[in-house]
Formats: C-alpha cells, structure tokens, sequence
C-alpha cells in the first residue's frame, strides 16, 4: 500500500521479487494484460516500472465499501472474519461478470 503525497490516494502495489528472466517475463505480460482492461469492475494499472528492477505496477486501492456497486454493510472490517461460502457468491457473481468482458 502506498499513499500519494499530494492528494492522499491510496495505491495498491504489487512488486516482482525475482529478478530471474522466467520470473520477469510473466510479470511483464500480466501488466500488459492488465492494462487493456476497461470493465468499471476492474481497477486499472495506474503506473508501472517495468524496465529495470525493482519491478511493479500500482493500480487504485479501491475497498469493497468505496465501490458504487457494493453496499457498505458487505464491507469487512475485521480481515480474521473467516467468509463463510454463501456470503462469497455475490462477490464471485460479481468478478465472473467483468472476466467475461475480456474472455
């Protein structure tokens, strides 16, 4: 998680920690596949550093509560609160809809 200084966003990262070519060029298709996605479902890649290493890109952190499609009494507060199977159905619904976009 990083914050920005000038507006408070906060971002998610996600680094490479190999610097293996097996390991750099499957991280680097996943960004590229990541970035042509345009789905309101999806949180788009927002900045990348994929030349030299350290690798990463950064996307929006977005919670369950900030999305306009999710009521806020689905939010989870406590991240020990164990799912139960039904509870994850909506969410599940919800990430086939947006995959099938780009399938």
């Amino acid at each position: 998680m990083a914050e920005r200084n000038h507006d408070k966003r906060k971002f998610a990262l996600k680094y490479l920690l190999a610097t293996d070519s097996d390991s750099i060029a499957p991280f680097q298709r996943e960004v590229r596949c990541l970035s042509r996605l345009d789905h309101p479902n999806i949180v788009r890649i927002t900045s990348t550093s994929l030349t030299s290493a350290p690798f990463w890109y950064a996307m929006r952190h977005m919670t369950i509560a900030s999305t306009t499609n999710w009521p806020a009494s689905r939010a989870r507060t406590n991240a020990s609160t164990r799912c139960s199977d039904q509870s994850l159905i909506p969410y599940a619904t919800h990430t086939a809809k947006a995959l099938s976009t780009v399938i």
